[in-house]
């Protein structure tokens, strides 16, 4: 697993930060960052959380970049950059805790 602090506002909301630690979550926080900021460098990125619409009370952080200007090639290898570093974010057991969403807009 990566290893990462939060040494700075990085921007998480207060009940983004508030869910990871009620959920043991909290040091994959950095990592997920590092890994976002690796898989799509200078593209603006947001947290924040989001419920399930089907299942009342079930909710998941969301990391949402924003990927408007890229070309599908672009977005793909993006992805693929993000999927491996996820692996060394988080371990496979806290993947249903967050969301990768990509924004074209």
């Amino acid at each position: 697993m990566a290893t990462a602090e939060l040494t700075h506002d990085t921007g998480i909301p207060a009940d983004v930060r508030e869910f990871a630690a009620k959920h043991d979550f909290t040091q994959y926080l950095a990592p997920l960052a590092a890994a976002v900021e690796t898989a799509f460098p200078d593209r603006p990125y947001r947290w924040y959380m989001e419920e399930d619409a089907e299942v009342a009370g079930d909710y998941r952080i969301i990391l949402e970049v924003n990927v408007a200007g890229w070309s599908r090639e672009e977005i793909r290898t993006g992805r693929q950059a993000w999927e491996a570093a996820e692996l060394d974010a988080c371990p496979p057991s806290v993947v249903c805790v967050y969301c990768l969403r990509l924004e074209k807009a």
